[in-house]
């Protein structure tokens, strides 16, 4: 559950490339126009077969001694390390010192049952249950210590499952935290030497490390933070991602890797296949995700890929099959362009298949020209999304989302901005409004017919003694190691899920409060001297005892 929906933040829209497959020359130009020389900024590989098309940095390495990215610049990875740790965990498969359908806990010792009944392959596709510690309350706090591997699976270790195992899929840092500790039991080596001695020195990737922050590491990159200006990003112990994503490497370095695995190097093609194939539920329902790799196309062609997040640092690694592509993008800082939707951009320029080119186009804002579009369109039987005029600018909300404002493009088309994402209004033959047809990512179209002009009244605030305040402030719990702090400053109260922003709710009543950005409100109750909190967000009500 999130309280804030929203897509991806890209400045994408400059970076339009040209519409010839394989151009370049264009596509270098591009990037140097979006990404500016004096900020952080990426290192992007291209290969097609065995010829690399392009393998350059953009932007800055170090903001502090104006020192560029290039080449061989060396960025933290993030989750795409989970790809190594899967390899890893197959390797050991083929070897037959461990099988995908062992319990976990015939390697890993002192877990409740739930826990140790999960097996290897349940950690490795994400539908294990068990809580992922970087969602963890708390977890922020003490993430610049260092912990060995067992201290760290203290902290998640105890904590109920999320859901049965193989029924649903949610992605999990926990999981691959196990399968390193897995590796070390089997293997008799540290995850670090285990990867560095049977994947990295028979690669020659010499550009490829685990993240020691103590080490000089030649050519390795700062992370930054935007907030209003530049900033160095937070301190992270890397002995906590660890076998989640604790892995440094180049583009040339994982362009080598990705060569190894579709050549079947370290894994047969049968293992191989499997890694890259999608997870069946135990209900039957499909999921995009293999072991270690995501699964999903771009402009029809199939993707396989993987992404990573970790304090100053966004990366993506994809592979099309189709064309033996691969396109990696590695950037040291946590503010737009992101990589996973320049790659993706590169990817469809590459397959001839461009995203269409919004970047020069725009419509003056004519509100009796919009007003027939302003109203309610059904996305399904629990959503809807709503766009509406305010001021000078096109609004739109989905339910349970948040407000976003769109660039109109021509009479009927809106983006939104920083994304490939848009849609366009549909009309009959008498220019009636019949729907509105959505392509999220630029790829995936989705209809939501129109309901008609009628838009729900705005909640406003009304004045309240705010002494009552202080009774509502504490923590709630929504579900196991997801908390909604309540907080006050001043006059304003606020709100927190654990790992998400804090935004301020507005009253309605002493009792009943709601968001601005959202699409969510909160009611407070007290029966029988406890307190607890309603949540009511997308149609779903979620109660939240008081903790304190």
């Amino acid at each position: 559950m999130q309280l804030k929906q929203a897509l991806i933040a890209v400045g994408l829209q400059s970076l339009a490339f040209s519409a010839q497959a394989k151009d370049i020359s264009e596509i270098d130009k591009s990037l140097l126009e979006l990404y500016a020389d004096d900020r952080p900024g990426a290192s992007i590989i291209i290969k097609q077969g065995d010829q690399v098309l392009l393998e350059k940095g953009y932007g800055l390495a170090n903001m502090e001694w104006g020192i560029a990215n290039n080449k061989d610049t060396v960025f933290r990875i993030g989750s795409i390390s989970k790809q190594f740790t899967a390899v890893a965990i197959l390797m050991l498969m083929e070897q037959e010192k461990l099988k995908l359908g062992d319990r976990i806990d015939l390697y890993v010792s002192d877990l409740v049952e739930d826990t140790a009944a999960v097996t290897i392959e349940q950690l490795l596709n994400h539908t294990s249950g068990i809580p992922s510690y970087t969602g963890m309350p708390n977890w922020l706090t003490q993430m610049k210590q260092d912990k060995s591997p067992t201290e760290m699976l203290a902290y998640f270790k105890d904590a109920p499952l999320e859901f049965t195992p193989g029924s649903q899929f949610k992605y999990n840092n926990s999981g691959y935290f196990l399968l390193g500790m897995i590796i070390e039991k089997v293997s008799g080596q540290s995850y670090e030497a285990f990867i560095e001695e049977n994947i990295f020195t028979p690669l020659g990737m010499k550009e490829s490390y685990y993240g020691h922050p103590k080490e000089v590491v030649v050519n390795r990159a700062t992370g930054y933070e935007f907030h209003g200006k530049w900033q160095n990003s937070d301190y992270i112990s890397m002995t906590q991602p660890y076998a989640a994503g604790s892995l440094l490497s180049s583009v040339g370095d994982l362009a080598l890797w990705i060569d190894a695995v579709n050549s079947y190097k370290f894994i047969s093609k049968q293992t191989t296949q499997k890694a890259h194939t999608k997870t069946v539920l135990s209900n039957g329902e499909e999921v995009d995700y293999g072991y270690g790799w995501s699964l999903s196309s771009v402009r029809g062609s199939e993707s396989i890929a993987h992404g990573g997040g970790i304090n100053g640092f966004i990366t993506y690694s994809q592979y099309i099959p189709s064309q033996d592509l691969y396109v990696a993008v590695l950037s040291n800082h946590m503010h737009t362009p992101n990589p996973t939707m320049v790659a993706k951009v590169i990817a469809a320029d590459m397959l001839g298949k461009s995203y269409p080119k919004f970047s020069d186009k725009h419509v003056d804002f004519d509100k009796k020209a919009l007003t027939p579009f302003v109203g309610q369109y059904r996305i399904d039987d629990n959503n809807t999304r709503k766009l509406f005029l305010q001021g000078d600018g096109v609004f739109t909300q989905r339910t349970g989302g948040s407000v976003m404002q769109v660039r109109q493009v021509d009479q009927a088309t809106f983006v939104y901005p920083d994304s490939l994402s848009y849609f366009t209004i549909e009309q009959n033959e008498q220019g009636d409004v019949t729907g509105m047809l959505m392509r999220q990512g630029g790829d995936d179209e989705q209809f939501a017919s129109y309901l008609g002009s009628e838009l729900p009244e705005p909640k406003k605030a009304v004045e309240i003694d705010t002494a009552v305040y202080d009774s509502l402030v504490g923590r709630y719990k929504l579900a196991d190691n997801f908390i909604l702090e309540i907080s006050r400053d001043g006059d304003k109260l606020f709100a927190q899920a654990t790992g998400q922003q804090k935004l301020q709710i507005h009253p309605l009543s002493p009792t009943s409060y709601f968001y601005k950005e959202v699409d969510a409100q909160i009611e407070f109750v007290e029966q029988d001297g406890k307190q607890s909190l309603i949540l009511t967000q997308g149609g779903r009500d979620m109660k939240a005892d008081k903790l304190d």
